[in-house]
């Protein structure tokens, strides 16, 4: 993707609900449910499950945020806002908790190629109003090499066991995320990135040893660079949201 466009949520929402409904069964006779769409969908066999549960919880806000965005524009219709918050209820159940194990024959109607075409319609409407920057390809080139340093320093350093795991977890999944922009916001990416940081740093005061601790704070520092990028990124495009403001006023202290 060129660094210089710019996305909307509904688009976000057309590219993972397109790649969704390629793994909704053909038939209803079949033991898919919704839930292993959704894993391969975002191949939870390389994030995680608890990521995974993360990942349908961010689609279920961008939802909620689109909704919004619909509700808040003057110069369309009650009417017009009424058929737009239609098209995004059609995706509200499969990110619905309740629903996670039933069969995802029942979602096929519901995410069609007509109306996952809405869902971009919708994004061109709301592009004037609500869109946000892109990382260039050289950025996420650059970030995705920082975050391989940063594995490679963690695998080879002696840091606290649990602190080592929740690490290594955040980083593959930022790695995967960075790898598939079209399926999130960059203020998603960047508030991992935000909260990865985070974890660094409380790894780098918990180290016993002055070597490891040099080690998390070279981390911390390579982590922080990455995130502060994003964050200017993101802002760029539109103001941040709350909670990507608080990780920013909370980890920019730490270079000193």
């Amino acid at each position: 993707m060129n660094g210089s466009e710019a996305k909307t949520s509904p688009d976000i929402l057309e590219t993972v609900f397109m790649s969704f409904r390629n793994f909704l069964p053909n038939a209803s006779n079949t033991n898919i449910t919704i839930l292993m769409a959704w894993e391969k969908t975002f191949e939870a066999g390389l994030i995680g499950q608890s990521a995974l549960f993360a990942r349908i919880g961010e689609i279920s806000e961008i939802l909620e945020e689109v909704n919004l965005q619909i509700s808040s524009l003057d110069n369309l219709s009650e009417a017009r806002k009424v058929r737009a918050r239609s098209v995004v209820s059609l995706f509200i159940p499969a990110v619905t908790l309740a629903n996670i194990n039933n069969n995802a024959w029942s979602m096929t109607s519901n995410c069609s190629v007509e109306n996952c075409g809405s869902l971009g319609f919708l994004g061109d409407a709301l592009r004037p109003h609500f869109s946000e920057n892109v990382l260039s390809e050289q950025d996420v080139s650059e970030i995705l090499g920082v975050l391989e340093e940063v594995k490679t320093l963690l695998n080879q350093n002696d840091f606290p066991l649990r602190l080592k795991i929740i690490l290594k977890r955040k980083l593959d999944v930022l790695i995967w995320r960075l790898k598939h922009p079209e399926f999130e916001t960059l203020q998603q990416a960047s508030d991992a990135l935000g909260q990865a940081t985070l974890t660094a740093n409380q790894m780098e005061k918990l180290c016993p040893i002055d070597s490891s601790r040099e080690a998390a704070a070279d981390m911390r520092g390579k982590l922080f660079e990455c995130f502060k990028k994003t964050s200017e990124v993101a802002e760029r495009g539109g103001k941040m949201v709350v909670a990507g403001k608080i990780i920013y006023d909370v980890a920019k202290p730490l270079l000193g």
